[in-house]
């Protein structure tokens, strides 16, 4: 009867554990996966940038990222402007350290109005400490009234060179 009892609780036991680990390799990988959440700094060719990364769940969240500056008109690609918005996107996991994105940001005139809208999506890969890596994305442009998601770009900057990121960290106060 204790043998029947013990055989059941394993068996059960063995049953259950998929359910409680993950049954995908995504979230079997979880408890190595680098954390995406926090504020990272950046730089390209086109200058530095910071991006906020907000964890909705282990595979996906949003992203919000500051240019730095910048004129917006993308050697006259979007001619006219004179500001960069802010860029706002979503990420999704592809392995326990990489991940793809995909975000969209407006070239601004001097009177406020959207001459282009940017669409800039790609690939990033953390470091295995988790607190670097690398990234990519193709550019795409669209006119202010386009729908990115649906409409032809009307001018694309394939990806460069892969670009460095780092985790920022809270530095202690000077004295």
């Amino acid at each position: 009867m204790k043998t029947r009892l013990v055989l059941c609780i394993v068996v059960c036991a063995m049953i259950a554990a998929p359910a409680l680990v993950g049954g995908t390799d995504m979230e079997q990988h979880s408890r190595n996966a680098c954390k995406m959440g926090g504020a990272w700094f950046g730089g390209n060719v086109f200058g530095p940038w910071t991006s906020v990364i907000v964890e909705n769940s282990h595979q996906n969240g949003t992203v919000v990222t500051d240019w730095g500056g910048g004129t917006g008109s993308w050697f006259g690609i979007c001619p006219g402007s004179v500001e960069i918005s802010n860029g706002l996107g979503v990420w999704e996991r592809t392995g326990p350290r990489s991940f793809n994105f995909t975000g969209i940001s407006f070239s601004i005139d001097a009177d406020d109005n959207v001459v282009c809208i940017w669409k800039n999506s790609g690939w990033g890969e953390l470091d295995p400490g988790c607190e670097s890596g690398w990234l990519n994305a193709t550019l795409e442009f669209f006119a202010p009234d386009a729908n990115p998601f649906e409409d032809e770009p009307y001018a694309t900057l394939p990806p460069g060179e892969d670009n460095l990121f780092v985790v920022m960290t809270v530095d202690p106060p000077a004295e």
